[in-house]
């Protein structure tokens, strides 16, 4: 299987096609015999044919994948299908997507969590790109702590985040989730969509008018756009963002040719959702270019398909006709769609509120489960520091034992005692078991155990003070021989005492005092 990894992982890095096929008539030997991995290949397959816009070979390649997995546990049908989910929400087929996901979430309990984490990453996106905010936020949170941030479904999470608060104009928060999500890809060699993601970031920035900025990541996409060749499936990701970024520096005539780019590729793949966006870009590039007639034919042909629009994408396009409008001097037909745009806007804000609390409480849970984590830890650190306290007070009382025990064998068999060893003996008989610093020991169990004390005189007060120091003992589960030589009393009058506890306890035979003291 190490080979099978390694050569499995080279492809899924970076999805060539030319890789995959050197290596798949030996991936394909490696998994003889196994469904589950057999069709992790063809789906691994059919991902990299979509890469490569070989839209035709990615069918087949799902096609024996979903035969393959007929045979096989629910796991290898739930690959198929969060595959072909992935797929569609890359071709802004939400809809599909989500029919296609709801397999994964019918059988989420049974499927590994590495799938459970890619179902809810998808599922986050598609919410995302119909304006649900809040769901998407909170799938995207999920997705990401249910799984190491190493894998597969982190970027995507990070992605969906990035997505959606740039979509609320939240920029800083965007540009943060962003560089999470290149990092997480970068760690899996995925160069390729890199270049888009940087390009996002750059129109990000040149939306704050932070120029610096924009070029910087615009210089890092063109640096890893050296690496994707035209006929690529990111192309038609890419260039729009490329279009956005030269568009805020400026740079109108670059712009339009990336809009135009991006608008031709749309219509090579026939995705009707990037048509329309491209569509918009280009009638915002030729507002910006003061060509008013020519920007208004663009949006009003991106009008008779704004159902196919998010909400985001909706505001900007009735904010450019009304603009547009504006600048023709008409001002009914400006006023028709700026009183749009205020009802978009307000369901708008109504949504984007909501997601920013459920984002805030989930990040209060977050630090909370973080701080709990940390008191529970310092809890236990001291609890164990407080049991080898008492062990060792245990062994010095007994080492104390002993050397008294030599002593007072030694003074008897002196056949005539002298005065000095009379004086040595009186003080053996004075030398106390209270040497041990019990204050020490006390300050350290409250530290660990502060209401154990109270709660226990509230509910007992008949215990004594000795019996109270018992119980705090046998909290730490100390055995009655260890308790016995911290007394410096016999094993079996500890016993007695823990009998008269348990009494005044009220402890059936079967009880263990130690879980009951616990509870408190």
């Amino acid at each position: 299987m190490e080979e099978y990894e390694r050569l499995l992982g080279e492809v899924e890095s970076d999805l060539s096609l030319d890789r995959l096929n050197s290596v798949l008539p030996r991936l394909l030997d490696l998994t003889e015999g196994n469904i589950s991995e057999r069709t992790r290949v063809y789906c691994v397959a059919s991902r990299c044919c979509y890469a490569a816009s070989q839209w035709d070979k990615c069918e087949e390649m799902l096609d024996i994948a979903r035969n393959v997995a007929k045979e096989g546990r629910i796991e290898s049908k739930v690959r198929v299908a969060l595959t072909e989910a992935s797929l569609l929400n890359a071709q802004y087929n939400h809809r599909e997507s989500e029919e296609k996901l709801s397999l994964a979430l019918k059988h989420f309990i049974e499927i590994p969590i590495t799938m459970q984490s890619l179902a809810l990453a998808i599922h986050g996106r598609n919410e995302a790109h119909v304006g649900a905010y809040a769901e998407a936020i909170e799938h995207s949170q999920e997705a990401i702590d249910l799984n190491d941030e190493r894998s597969s479904s982190a970027p995507f999470a990070y992605g969906t985040l990035a997505f959606v608060f740039q979509s609320m104009y939240r920029f800083p928060e965007a540009e943060e989730f962003g560089l999470q999500q290149i990092e997480s890809l970068a760690a899996r060699g995925s160069k390729h969509t890199i270049a888009g993601l940087y390009s996002f970031l750059a129109s990000g920035a040149a939306a704050q008018q932070k120029w610096e900025k924009a070029v910087h990541y615009q210089k890092l996409s063109l640096a890893a756009l050296g690496d994707v060749p035209e006929e690529s499936s990111i192309r038609p990701m890419l260039a729009p963002w490329l279009a956005e970024a030269q568009m805020g520096i400026g740079n109108y005539v670059q712009a339009l040719e990336y809009a135009e780019e991006a608008l031709s590729l749309a219509e090579k793949i026939e995705n009707p959702v990037f048509i329309v966006n491209a569509t918009i870009l280009i009638g915002r590039v030729q507002f910006k270019n003061q060509n008013f007639q020519d920007s208004l034919k663009m949006f009003l042909k991106a009008l008779a398909n704004e159902d196919l629009l998010g909400d985001a994408h909706k505001v900007q396009l009735f904010e450019s006709l009304t603009l547009t409008y504006q600048a023709l001097g008409q001002k009914a037909d400006a006023f028709e769609y700026c009183y749009k745009i205020w009802q978009l806007q307000t369901d708008y804000d109504n949504r984007t509120r909501e997601a920013l609390l459920h984002y805030h409480k989930a990040l209060e849970q977050k630090i909370h489960k973080q701080q709990t984590a940390i008191l529970e830890m310092k809890a236990t650190h001291l609890e164990r520091e407080l049991s080898l306290q008492a062990i060792s007070m245990a062994a010095q009382t007994d080492m104390l034992a002993r050397f008294r025990d030599d002593l007072r064998r030694v003074v008897r068999e002196v056949d005539e005692p002298l005065s000095a060893l009379q004086k040595v003996k009186q003080k053996l008989k004075e030398l106390p078991c209270e040497q041990i610093d019990w204050a020490k020991f006390e300050a350290k169990f409250t530290e660990a155990h502060p209401e154990f004390g109270s709660k226990l005189h509230e509910k007992f007060p008949e215990l004594s003070p000795a019996e109270v120091r018992l119980c705090k003992l046998l909290r730490l589960e100390l055995k009655s021989s260890e308790i016995a030589r911290l007394f410096c009393l016999s094993e079996r009058t500890i016993e007695t005492q823990r009998f008269a506890v348990r009494k005044k306890l009220g402890l059936k035979r079967e009880d263990s005092i130690a879980e009951a003291l616990a509870k408190l």
